[in-house]
């Protein structure tokens, strides 16, 4: 079950990280089809199947611990039972939406992204980290942002945080 899981979970975001490039390649960049980047679409879409297909599920499923100390830190009344709390509550959603956006996104995401890529795009570690210094925390981070905020606090509010980085 787990296999067939990480499976689907690594198909579908390779899937929708070469259709990103591809979209970005094409309609930002101005690429026609012959002058595609190869190596950048393949390395968009292995970050993406490792990334987002296998990782982000195991970073998600620590956010209801997060929450669990954020309630009782904050004495929230129902602290003792978030486990039971609907999908989607209104407190589960901002600290799941902090945690991602001030932790994982500036701190795990845009590094590893930066390394990753510029590894399997043929730089070295000192020049990725050149790379990621010049770009970090703006607009790299500050993009993300924009991207992501929306995109999780949706959802965050719909989806029960510990399913969030699985399809199934």
């Amino acid at each position: 079950m787990a296999l067939r899981k990480y499976g689907v979970d690594i198909t579908v975001a390779g899937l929708c990280g070469f259709g990103a490039d591809l979209i970005c390649q094409i309609g930002i960049d101005g690429a026609s089809l012959d002058e595609i980047d190869a190596r950048r679409l393949g390395a968009m879409t292995v970050f993406n199947a490792g990334y987002i297909g296998v990782c982000c599920g195991n970073v998600y499923a620590t956010y209801p611990y997060w929450t669990r100390k954020a309630a009782k830190f904050l004495d929230v009344a129902a602290a003792k039972s978030v486990k039971n709390w609907p999908a989607g509550s209104k407190f589960e959603t901002f600290i799941s939406l902090l945690v991602d956006n001030i932790v994982h996104v500036p701190l795990i995401y845009v590094p590893t992204y930066f390394i990753t890529v510029g590894a399997m795009q043929g730089e070295t570690l000192s020049q990725s980290l050149g790379v990621l210094n010049s770009q970090w925390p703006a607009p790299a981070v500050t993009t993300s942002w924009a991207f992501w905020v929306p995109v999780m606090a949706m959802n965050f509010s719909i989806v029960p945080v510990i399913t969030v980085g699985s399809m199934q």
